[in-house]
């Protein structure tokens, strides 16, 4: 009857430290998971800054152009309607690069809270990795005694039974 309890006993925290393993295997995978999140969103704001940098190059040499256009105009009044013609033409074009610039601050934006996200995602992750490793062990020490104790048990009642 103790051996059957004991055996039971047994097998019920196999289950346990079992569930444990799995558990903990599972959030291994989410916090590799949410590294290549991270890493993928990194490489997009690395991205998405460059393209930011370029298009506010783009726009300082258009408003440039611009203001050259401008002091043009200014000395040349019989080259006036083609000066202003021009010159609408840079703005129409920094306007463009300006909602561009707009998208892609938006962009990046988003691209940073994405990687907020993730990072509390890994974070996240690993605390539950953590916490999960900390009940295994909590788990196995207190199942070691235990089975000691039920194999000192069944080794007594063996000699009992034999004696």
């Amino acid at each position: 009857m103790a051996e059957y309890y004991a055996h039971n006993v047994l097998e019920e925290w196999k289950k346990k430290v079992e569930e444990l393993d799995a558990q903990a295997e599972e959030a291994h995978h989410l916090e590799r998971s949410a590294s290549a999140t991270l890493e993928s969103v990194m490489k997009q704001l690395e991205a998405s800054n460059d393209l930011v940098h370029d298009a506010e190059s783009e726009i300082a040499h258009l408003k440039e152009k611009v203001g050259i256009l401008e002091m043009s105009m200014a000395r040349q009044k019989r080259d006036r309607e083609e000066s202003e013609h021009d010159a609408q033409t840079a703005r129409e074009e920094a306007s463009e690069l300006r909602k561009k610039v707009d998208s892609l601050m938006s962009d990046l934006d988003s691209v940073k809270e994405e990687k907020i996200q993730a990072m509390e995602n890994e974070k996240l992750a690993a605390a539950s990795v953590q916490t999960l490793l900390e009940e295994n062990n909590r788990l196995w020490r207190q199942e070691k005694p235990k089975r000691k104790l039920l194999s000192n048990k069944a080794e007594h009642e063996r000699y009992e039974n034999t004696a």
